[in-house]
């Protein structure tokens, strides 16, 4: 799991190339975890590796505490 700004989708590519797979969360972690998360879309296993890497760099998926969240593209 990486926290904070979304580290850039090459750094998930290369993860990614030696197995690992990242989840990207955001929110104050440190203090009682995070806010959203980038879940995974089973979809998204038959993607390019840098699409996928790409779309795992986005939030959007709030936890049930923050119903009234929203994320949107700007």
């Amino acid at each position: 799991m990486t926290a904070a700004a979304a580290p850039p989708p090459a750094v998930l590519f290369k993860m990614s190339q030696i197995g690992f797979r990242v989840a990207h969360t955001y929110g104050l972690s440190e203090t009682f975890g995070p806010s959203t998360i980038c879940a995974w879309k089973p979809k998204w296993d038959n993607l390019p590796q840098e699409t996928q890497a790409k779309l795992n760099t986005r939030q959007g998926v709030r936890y049930t505490a923050l119903e009234h969240l929203d994320v949107v593209d700007t």
